[in-house]
């Protein structure tokens, strides 16, 4: 009775581990492949979100230079043939930021045309933009009207200095095909059911071959991710020097009297373009006419150096400290403070800074009222 009760346990001990097989392996092999969907959703979403940042960084009163060059115009610029995409296809074509090399090795780019972004670091499932039903980070073109107000005015300046603002959209999907789990397991036990889309392993085509050949009932294909961020190019930017794509030379600064330059050409349009300004100039011959015919010589008022029709800018070189500028006057080149970061005695704003602390508007501490 003993041996025929210990022969009955042993009996239901295989049968509950066979069934608890069941449970554990699929289990198991299923976090891995998890984790791997996981890693890979994670590296999607940074390089879409990442790409569309770059447009951030850009010289937008040069449309065609860094990464806006490729097929950009001076009126519309495209986002999808623009440097800035081709440069995010480069960095993600391994599906990932880091340890970048665009060294070629036997006749191809190891990060992208090569497969040792795939061999050995991929355990259970391999991630890969080579799929018709997937595609690498794509740009589209911008949307330029995002933001028009319709004021005759405003259009004026955005088409004039804005042109290659708006808003830029990017995406991307990728595919991961399986090359751990087991279509069927134990099918004793499971009947039909199958574990998982196809096993990839065993077929002897390369890694991109397969990711090619892929489809929805054999591959799983991650969510699209896309993302956009609205670039307001209305900000002056420095020229680079020559026209060329280096770092700036040319700075900024426009000092009274000055009538030329991009940040005067910027406030110009806006002066002269103000509905008052044709009765501000009509205005202002008037008087002069008046005023010159009680002088001595009445062509003076006619021949002064500043023009009351034509806004005066200042602006110091960046860098300079305190920001002064010098104006000709009667009596010689005083200086004067071209912001109002100093006001004299008062420094209302360099006071303000002063009192700002490490966060904004004074607080001293973070998220906290009263403060």
């Amino acid at each position: 009775m003993r041996t025929a009760r210990h022969s009955k346990q042993r009996g239901a001990a295989s049968v509950e581990a066979a069934i608890s097989m069941l449970i554990i392996i699929p289990a198991f092999m299923y976090a891995l492949f998890l984790d791997d969907l996981l890693r890979y959703a994670g590296d999607l979403q940074e390089a879409v979100v990442s790409t569309p940042w770059d447009f951030a960084g850009q010289n937008y009163t040069q449309p065609n230079s860094r990464g806006l060059k490729g097929g950009a115009s001076d009126k519309k610029p495209l986002g999808g043939n623009l440097e800035v995409q081709h440069q995010a296809r480069l960095m993600y074509c391994d599906h990932e930021s880091s340890g970048d090399s665009y060294t070629a090795s036997n006749g191809k780019t190891n990060d992208c045309d090569g497969e040792d972004h795939h061999k050995g670091k991929a355990l259970s499932g391999h991630v890969c933009w080579l799929n018709e039903g997937a595609h690498q980070v794509t740009c589209e073109a911008v949307q330029r009207n995002v933001g028009v107000l319709g004021a005759s005015l405003y259009q004026d300046y955005h088409n004039q200095f804005a042109r290659a603002g708006g808003m830029y959209e990017c995406h991307g999907q990728e595919v991961v095909e399986n090359y751990l789990l087991p279509k069927s397991f134990l099918q004793e036990f499971a009947g039909s059911e199958k574990m998982s889309k196809e096993n990839w392993s065993n077929n002897g085509s390369s890694i991109h071959d397969n990711a090619t050949a892929g489809k929805a009932d054999t591959a799983y294909y991650l969510a699209e991710q896309r993302y956009a961020i609205l670039m307001d190019s209305w900000a002056v930017n420095e020229v680079p020097a020559n026209g060329g794509e280096g770092e700036s030379q040319v700075d900024m600064a426009v000092a009274p009297g000055t009538k030329s330059g991009p940040l005067y050409d910027r406030v110009d349009l806006v002066y002269s373009g103000n509905m008052l300004y044709t009765p501000f100039q009509l205005a202002t011959t008037a008087f002069l006419t008046q005023a010159s015919n009680k002088l001595l010589s009445p062509m003076i008022a006619f021949s002064r150096p500043d023009d009351p029709v034509t806004p005066n800018v200042s602006l110091t070189k960046m860098g300079t400290s305190p920001p002064l500028q010098k104006i000709q006057q009667d009596s010689g080149s005083p200086q004067y403070y071209s912001t109002p970061w100093k006001d004299w005695s008062n420094n209302p704003y360099e006071k303000t800074h002063g009192k700002r602390g490490k966060y904004y508007m004074g607080c001293k501490t973070a998220q906290k009222k009263k403060c």
